[in-house]
C-alpha cells in the first residue's frame, strides 16, 4: 500500500492501476495497489491532495503489452 492513502470501495473505476496529479506543483503519480486507492497526497507538496486522472488502462488503452 501507498503511503498517505486511504482506501476505500471504487467510485472512480479501477483505481488500483492509476494516474493522479497535483493541482499545485503538476507533479503525475502512478500508483499500482492491490487495493482501491481513492485518495492520495502529494509527495513534493505533502499536504495537499492528488487529483484522479484515471485508470492506467482507461489512459494507455485496454490492449497494452507487458515487457
Amino acid at each position: 500500500m501507498i503511503a498517505n492513502t486511504l482506501s476505500l470501495s471504487p467510485m472512480l473505476g479501477d483505481t488500483s492501476n492509476s494516474l493522479w496529479k497535483c493541482e499545485i506543483c503538476e507533479t503525475f503519480v502512478s500508483i499500482h495497489s492491490r487495493q482501491a486507492v481513492m485518495q492520495v497526497k502529494c509527495p513534493l507538496c505533502d499536504d495537499q491532495q492528488l487529483t484522479f486522472c484515471g485508470s492506467l488502462e482507461q489512459i494507455l488503452g485496454a490492449g497494452s503489452a507487458q515487457a
